[in-house]
């Protein structure tokens, strides 16, 4: 299992993004750190605060998981969001 204390690690996994729990973009990760990640693939703007939920397969892990995120810059198809953690899936990151 990688260290997410470290400050980012590659990490390549198909991960499904929602702004609204109806409609859903595949993206891809492009790295992560326990305080957020990039992403590529999202070719719908999204508003800089904009928050979202991510369900993907963190490292170490055989499940999914939902996180909340919000999102912090976009740059054509990339990018990147800091987490906005309950306490359930900060428990689930820190593992």
């Amino acid at each position: 299992v990688p260290n997410l204390d470290k400050e980012r690690f590659l990490f390549q996994e198909r991960c499904l993004l929602s702004t609204d729990n109806t409609n859903f973009v595949e993206a891809l990760t492009e790295d992560i750190s326990k305080y957020g990640i990039a992403l590529t693939g999202i070719n719908d703007v999204i508003p800089v605060g904009q928050k979202v939920k991510l369900h993907l397969k963190l490292p170490g892990f055989n499940v999914g998981s939902d996180l909340h995120a919000r999102l912090i810059w976009q740059h054509g198809n990339r990018a990147g969001f800091v987490f906005d953690l309950n306490d359930k899936e900060q428990t689930t990151l820190s593992k």
